[in-house]
């Protein structure tokens, strides 16, 4: 079910397959968005596929890390880390496995 999720955004279907604990980290030139373990994912389509299913599953995250927050994965969670406005640094287990997601 994932899997078919994720080719629907141009993603193999290895991209469900990501391993525990991966690091989340924008490439250079924000193009791609690098996924240790998995590889690049398309800028785009996690900014409007994958980042949205994250926070609307969140919670109530944004009076800790605001409403536009960083995402990366720690330990095979996914984390969401504030950018500014009085959230700069501060961090917010979301509680939502990567491989929910990816």
């Amino acid at each position: 079910m994932i899997s078919e999720g994720l080719q629907l955004l141009g993603f193999s279907e290895n991209a469900a397959n990501i391993a525990a604990g991966g690091a989340l980290l924008l490439a250079p030139g924000g193009k791609n968005v690098y996924i240790k373990g998995f590889g690049n994912v398309n800028n785009l389509s996690f900014h409007r596929g994958i980042k949205p299913n994250i926070l609307n599953s969140a919670g109530n995250y944004s009076k800790h890390v605001g409403t536009n927050p960083n995402v990366f994965i720690q330990k095979g969670q996914i984390m969401l880390q504030g950018t500014g406005g009085g959230f700069q640094g501060k961090v917010y287990n979301t509680g939502l496995k990567a491989t929910d997601f990816f």
